[in-house]
C-alpha cells in the first residue's frame, strides 16, 4: 500500500499565537523586504552547472 501523506491528522495547536500591533508591523516589514529581495533579477538567473 502507498502512503497518502494527505490522510496525517495536524497536531493540536498548544496555544493561540497573540502578536502586539508593533510586532506585526515589524514582520509585515520584514516580509516586504523579504518580497523585494525576492523579486530582483538576480534570483531569476538560472545556474550553470558547466553544461555546454
Amino acid at each position: 500500500m502507498i502512503h497518502d501523506p494527505s490522510h496525517i491528522t495536524p497536531p493540536k495547536i498548544a496555544q493561540n499565537i497573540h502578536l502586539e500591533p508593533c510586532e506585526m508591523e515589524t514582520l509585515r516589514k520584514l516580509a516586504f523586504e523579504w518580497a523585494e529581495i525576492a523579486s530582483l533579477s538576480v534570483h531569476k538567473e538560472k545556474p550553470d552547472f558547466g553544461k555546454n
